[in-house]
């Protein structure tokens, strides 16, 4: 069972915020720049803290720390065509944000999830994920004598291997390290109007580089069990005669309940949010409407390594979250 306790002396958090930019215009408007650097420290902030239960799982909403954001941001709006018969503008901005915990008052880690997948602590960032390091399957004909114990028993052919973060020979919790978090090292985007005659266009893209997100649903149907469907990847699990990189021998249960790298995955994306394209009917000067003509499509494509639905997971842990429609438009927009 799973509970929330109370916490009678909960207060807000506090945010200090310093900022500073620049908004420059040149060649009459055709080229804009604005930049932006900011700096904001939050006290006390409010998260879900595991506390003892006996009898399941209970969290209670705390002040537990400090964080600081900082980062930089910058926009670049330009006017490339500007004639009577046909417009062309591009603008495109870039952010990038460092995201640390400067203090977590009494408490050195404070471990969250469901499986116990992120962690806080200080000199890291919100949302970093805590787990073994994959380091491969042993295979047929290997030393593995020279293999730290896993729960105390030497790994055979079709096991996991993890590394052995502080070199006691022994694979356990203490060889848990941070294995990135949600935080990206920047976002982008990219948009542009076009209107020539009686046409026009929009196309905007949206991007992410270097955030994780922990692919649950992913790991929990890599284990072979009776209770779900399993993904296709099982059908690569090591076998003694095909030998096998990524999954061990199928079976129903793991040497630990922790996490890996190999379900800490890259949740970088490019995606065309948005493209429009319309067209306005030539109708007589005399007549008392203009009509126009549109389709719009958006989440048209994704480009990204993440091996689940969709890297867009505000959560960061992918239980299955209901990935972002497709979806096709087409209308008529009529102004007096």
């Amino acid at each position: 069972t799973r509970s929330t306790t109370v916490n009678s002396n909960l207060k807000w958090e506090t945010t200090a915020s310093y900022n500073v930019g620049v908004d420059a215009g040149f060649w009459n408007g055709r080229l804009s720049v604005v930049a932006d650097a900011y700096y904001k420290k939050t006290h006390d902030l409010l998260l879900l803290v595991p506390t003892g239960f006996s009898s399941g799982v209970s969290t209670q909403l705390q002040n537990v720390g400090n964080v600081v954001n900082k980062g930089v941001e910058l926009t670049v709006n330009t006017q490339l065509i500007n004639t009577r018969k046909l417009q062309w503008s591009v603008s495109g901005n870039i952010a990038h944000n460092h995201n640390e915990i400067t203090s977590m008052g009494s408490s050195d880690n404070i471990i969250q999830g469901s499986d116990k997948q992120q962690i806080l602590r200080v000199g890291e960032a919100l949302g970093s994920f805590y787990g073994l390091k994959f380091d491969g399957i042993v295979q047929s004909g290997e030393d593995v004598s020279s293999l730290p114990t896993v729960n105390g028993i030497t790994p055979k052919a079709g096991d996991v291997k993890y590394v052995d973060t502080n070199n006691d020979h022994r694979i356990d919790g203490n060889d848990r390290q941070v294995l990135g978090s949600i935080q990206p090292d920047f976002t982008y985007g990219l948009s542009s109007q076009l209107q020539w005659g009686a046409f026009d266009a929009q196309v905007v893209f949206a991007g992410s580089h270097g955030a994780k997100l922990y692919n649950a649903l992913g790991r929990r149907l890599e284990q072979t069990g009776d209770s779900y469907n399993v993904l296709t990847t099982v059908l690569d699990s090591w076998t003694a005669d095909n030998g096998g990189g990524r999954l061990p021998l199928a079976s129903t249960t793991r040497a630990f309940s922790y996490i890996d790298s190999r379900y800490v995955q890259s949740a970088s994306y490019l995606k065309l949010r948005n493209l429009t394209i319309g067209y306005r009917l030539p109708l007589p000067k005399a007549f008392p409407v203009g009509i126009r003509l549109y389709a719009t499509a958006s989440n048209l494509f994704t480009i990204t390594p993440y091996k689940g639905y969709d890297p867009e997971v505000s959560s960061g842990t992918d239980n299955g979250a209901y990935p972002a429609s497709r979806t096709f438009t087409f209308g008529v927009n009529v102004t007096l």
